[in-house]
């Protein structure tokens, strides 16, 4: 069973990330949808998304918190299928959600001071 991605792991990761920048409210609109899709499997058949949902899924994939797998099945007289799929990367986005940003360092180091 692959490792489960909570609500708050991907809302706190589309924060802190400092190449996406998500306000709160932006970063639980985006965990909702993306969430709704992927379920606890997380995973989603290509198929299975609209071309938008595809274009999301794209940027997600291009800030390493998704990823693409292929399963090849032959089929009958020797023709090969493929089926594609998208995947949560759930170390990367756990990885991220736990970054501390700018605004946490500086507060920090202002009260250690």
């Amino acid at each position: 069973m692959s490792e489960i991605v909570t609500f708050s792991e991907l809302v706190e990761a589309l924060m802190r990330d400092p190449r996406i920048k998500y306000s709160r409210e932006e970063a639980e609109e985006e965990a909702i949808r993306l969430l709704s899709r992927f379920g606890l499997e997380g995973y989603v058949l290509d198929n299975e998304l609209t071309q938008q949902e595809r274009m999301i899924v794209n940027c997600f994939a291009d800030w390493g918190y998704i990823r693409t797998e292929k399963i090849e099945a032959e089929i009958k007289k020797r023709k090969k299928w493929a089926i594609f799929y998208w995947v949560l990367v759930p170390h990367k986005i756990k990885s991220v959600s736990k970054l501390q940003t700018m605004n946490t360092v500086s507060e920090d180091l202002y009260h250690q001071i």
